[in-house]
């Protein structure tokens, strides 16, 4: 898993020439955009729709289940994302997708989602597999601020914010992975609680996925200010046997920077840890980038603190199995 999160920065420039190499056919008069995908293929359109959301011209919904909206048609962009092609749930959108005329694209390593692109002339992003989706996630949102830009959806050129990330990441790396060592200590033995802008919020749910997957954690995010008027009331019950973590991007709204100091204030007073995890990069597309690193090695050097296996997820092939026999 290590040498995987070391290649970050390896894996956006692939998926950059991957896509380089790609034509799309010509996409008409798209009104929004529908994401079907679960687990590590799914984040990535979390992850894109975040990144894109100030300069995209139609809304981005993602759906990570059996179902999609009804409002789908042959107006929806619909990403069919599924790194092995096979996501029982994906699938089954994909096929209502295609009954609502929808126009696809679909990103995968291959499996059957590669297969009915094929024999129905999707358009198709193939990338490389053989390795955990969660440890893949560049390739899927690379793919999709790419085809964003090609369609013309944005008037953001990512392939050029893209590229400048990948030296980005070369030169931070090392220092993601100090800062991620030294969070991994605070928070061994303790109840993680992610607390994101809401501009932020996929990197929330990403960390809490790796912490999840990587670390054998339960862990939950959450997104200011949404929490301000739920959950702060929840911390009365808080105590020293939890750690809350602050994602504080330097984009971070005026009110919201007041609202994380408050907040803090609050849960420090309640015996929780407090982590503030400032952001690093000089573009939205660089922050993020550094989160999602940042995230991956936090759930590394917390597998290795927790003696787990990060590669290990027989809890979900077990579902999966017991599901196959119904």
């Amino acid at each position: 898993m290590d040498k995987l999160i070391t290649s970050f920065s390896s894996q956006i420039k692939e998926a950059l020439e991957i896509n380089e190499s790609i034509e799309l056919n010509s996409f008409k008069n798209i009104d929004n955009i529908l994401l079907c995908g679960l687990g590590g293929s799914g984040i990535g359109g979390r992850l894109a729709s975040q990144i894109a959301s100030d300069n995209l011209s139609v809304p981005f919904v993602c759906t990570h289940d059996y179902s999609i909206p009804h409002y789908v048609n042959q107006n929806t962009l619909a990403i069919i994302s599924s790194y092995s092609g096979n996501t029982e749930e994906t699938l089954e959108a994909f096929e209502k997708c295609r009954a609502a005329n929808a126009q696809i694209l679909c990103i995968t390593s291959g499996g059957e989602i590669a297969k009915i692109a094929k024999e129905n002339n999707y358009d198709l992003i193939l990338v490389p597999g053989g390795n955990p989706p969660r440890a893949c996630v560049a390739y899927s949102v690379v793919s999709q601020l790419v085809s964003f830009s090609k369609i013309g959806l944005t008037d953001k050129d990512y392939r050029k914010l893209l590229k400048e990330s990948i030296g980005f990441i070369d030169n931070i790396s090392e220092y993601a992975k100090s800062i991620a060592m030294e969070i991994a200590t605070e928070v061994q033995s303790t109840l993680p609680i992610l607390y994101t802008s809401g501009a932020y919020a996929s990197i929330g749910v990403r960390t809490k996925q790796q912490l999840n997957e990587n670390s054998k954690m339960l862990c939950w995010a959450n997104e200011i200010p949404e929490m301000n008027h739920n959950e702060l009331v929840g911390w009365a019950s808080g105590n020293d046997n939890i750690s809350a973590l602050f994602f504080e991007p330097e984009d971070l709204h005026g009110r919201n920077k007041e609202r994380f100091t408050l907040s803090k204030t609050i849960i420090r007073s309640k015996g929780a840890k407090i982590i503030e995890i400032p952001s690093k990069g000089f573009t939205k597309t660089e922050r993020f980038m550094y989160y999602i690193h940042l995230g991956d090695w936090l759930s590394y050097f917390l597998a290795v603190k927790n003696n787990v296996d990060p590669f290990e997820i027989e809890v979900i092939d077990h579902l999966k199995g017991k599901l196959a026999e119904l």
